[in-house]
């Protein structure tokens, strides 16, 4: 989320932002605070400084059933090498989940 939105941010993208996760961990610290003793508080008082800089930013909840893309690019991230990844445009291997995504189709756990 924190380089999404440094991206984001540089390149002067700053229309609606939302942010989907299936971590409903995540998204409840980004909306409601992070206890101190936590130990992800620090980056999640960076994310959220960040999203200081948007006008109109969303922290939402999805299932991952209902977000293929997502999905897809984890489970991608696991065949890369370390580090940050940045994609452009969409990768040949996504195509499918964008498609199911767009359409709103959802899957079953283990599809």
């Amino acid at each position: 989320m924190l380089y999404g939105l440094k991206i984001l941010r540089d390149r002067n993208f700053c229309d609606k932002i939302i942010i989907e996760s299936d971590s409903i961990i995540a998204i409840q610290f980004l909306n409601e605070g992070c206890p101190r003793n936590h130990s992800c508080y620090g980056l999640v008082n960076q994310v959220v400084k960040a999203a200081g800089d948007f006008n109109n930013i969303e922290c939402t909840h999805t299932l991952r059933e209902a977000n293929q893309v997502a999905n897809c690019f984890a489970k991608k991230g696991l065949s890369l090498s370390a580090g940050v990844h940045v994609f452009y445009s969409p990768p040949d291997w996504s195509f499918s989940f964008l498609l199911a995504d767009e359409s709103a189709v959802t899957f079953p756990r283990g599809f």
